[in-house]
């Protein structure tokens, strides 16, 4: 199957290498194009637009900023739009509003193109072992076509309902971490100042089951 990545840095680097090695040929596209330069080492093509990659593949993943780049790449001249045919798909990797998420997947539909969301948890060193978690919105039988590529960079892939969803879920997750890491970081501090060593504050804290991933291996570092 051929796959676009639009977008590479490092957590698009990291989603391109590891579809390769699973056997993909993967073309990729970025703004900045010597920032994609290097992806050919290892097997990639680069592209010179988003149509260009767009008209050479199976699925697009968009892996940028923000709300605007995704309409960006995906809309202005030369976009991904300007690659259509009949088979193609774009997925959403970005991590954006839900809102705007759906705005995007109706323009796309409204063009015979269909779009998931596909934000993931995780970084770009889960990435290239295959072991981040996705978090998808969409069509269940466009879902279903693509799950063994999302298999392929993910230990774990959630379907959650139409589109917006899987962006949803990424912000109730990036809600949690960050309480999580707040409360951490407000116990560590209160202890400090208290006069005692934070370091057993974590060891005490870890003792117990209200330990975090966050407080093992962040804790340490905060």
């Amino acid at each position: 199957m051929n796959i676009g990545i639009i977008g590479t840095g490092f957590l698009g680097k990291a989603v391109a290498a590891r579809l390769l090695s699973t056997g993909h040929k993967v073309i990729v596209y970025n703004r900045t194009k010597n920032k994609a330069e290097s992806l050919k080492n290892i097997g990639a093509i680069v592209a010179d637009t988003p149509k260009d990659l767009a008209q050479a593949c199976d699925l697009v993943i968009t892996i940028v900023k923000d709300s605007e780049a995704v309409e960006s790449v995906s809309f202005d001249k030369n976009g991904i739009i300007d690659g259509k045919h009949d088979e193609l798909t774009v997925a959403d990797m970005s991590t954006i509003n839900p809102i705007s998420s759906q705005k995007i997947a109706k323009r796309f539909l409204e063009n015979g193109i269909s779009m998931m969301d596909i934000p993931v948890m995780g970084g770009p060193n889960l990435a290239e072992k295959g072991e981040l978690v996705v978090m998808v919105g969409g069509k269940k039988e466009i879902y279903e076509k693509y799950k063994h590529v999302f298999d392929h960079i993910g230990n774990k892939t959630f379907y959650l309902g139409e589109n917006g969803s899987g962006h949803t879920m990424k912000l109730a997750m990036n809600l949690q971490i960050s309480l999580l890491a707040l409360a951490l970081s407000e116990g560590i501090t209160f202890a400090k100042r208290a006069g005692l060593d934070p370091k057993l504050f974590l060891e005490i804290l870890n003792s117990t089951y209200f330990k975090t991933g966050m407080s093992i291996l962040k804790g340490p570092k905060m």
